[in-house]
C-alpha cells in the first residue's frame, strides 16, 4: 500500500472514525478509480491540480463533484477540491 492510501487510511480511522469494513470499502473504490484513469493513487496527487477532470463524476442532471471516496482522499492528502 503506498505512503498516500496509508495516510488516508489511518486518517479516516483516528480522525473520523470509520470502521475497518468501510475504509476496505473506500480503499477499493478509490484503486479501481485509479486503474480505471491509469493513474496510481500517488500519481492522482501529483497530477490533480493540471487534470482535475480525472475526478470528476459524470452524470446526467448530478453536480459535477469528484467521487467521495476520491474527493475524501485527495482532502486528508492536503489537495483543497
Amino acid at each position: 500500500m503506498t505512503e498516500p492510501v496509508a495516510w488516508w487510511l489511518e486518517q479516516l480511522k483516528s480522525r473520523v472514525g470509520v470502521d475497518d469494513g468501510e475504509r476496505g470499502r473506500m480503499r477499493a473504490l478509490l484503486l479501481t478509480f485509479c486503474a480505471v484513469r491509469g493513474v496510481s493513487p500517488a500519481e492522482l496527487l501529483t497530477t490533480w491540480e493540471e487534470h482535475p477532470e480525472l475526478t470528476v463524476r459524470r452524470r446526467p442532471g448530478a453536480v459535477e463533484r469528484p467521487e467521495p471516496a476520491v474527493e475524501s482522499f485527495l482532502i486528508h492528502n492536503g489537495i483543497n477540491v
